[in-house]
């Protein structure tokens, strides 16, 4: 509810988990990937974008979409719940990491290029 905050680092490092209750499919919700790279796990609902993302019980949990019973349930295991909140954390950093980063998705670009490059060439 604070509305847009430039920069988002300092807000990440407040929060003990990110909700994402979207109800819609998603592109690829970058608020999501900040929170992986931030060691912020996640509880979201299963719509497209977000499963493409999370993978249910190694970066987050994941819950159907419009069931707050079952959100809240999954709010009140990762909270009450330290082992499974250092793996989900743990999972999101080295998920974000071999998958997300700034690096990773260099070396994709690159590995792109040069395939298409190769491609053109023959």
């Amino acid at each position: 509810w604070r509305g847009f905050r430039s920069p988002i680092q300092p807000e990440l490092d407040e929060l003990d988990l990110l909700v994402f209750p979207s109800v819609l499919a998603e592109g690829m919700p970058m608020v999501i990937l900040e929170a992986l790279a931030a060691g912020v796990p996640v509880v979201a609902t299963r719509v497209p974008g977000v499963t493409d993302v999370v993978l249910h019980g190694e970066q987050g949990l994941l819950v159907e979409p419009q069931h707050s019973e079952q959100l809240a349930r999954a709010v009140t295991r990762v909270l009450s719940d330290h082992q499974l909140w250092r793996k989900l954390r743990d999972n999101g950093l080295a998920h974000h990491a071999a998958c997300y980063s700034d690096t990773m998705m260099a070396r994709q670009t690159a590995a792109l290029y040069r395939r298409v490059l190769k491609l053109a060439s023959t």
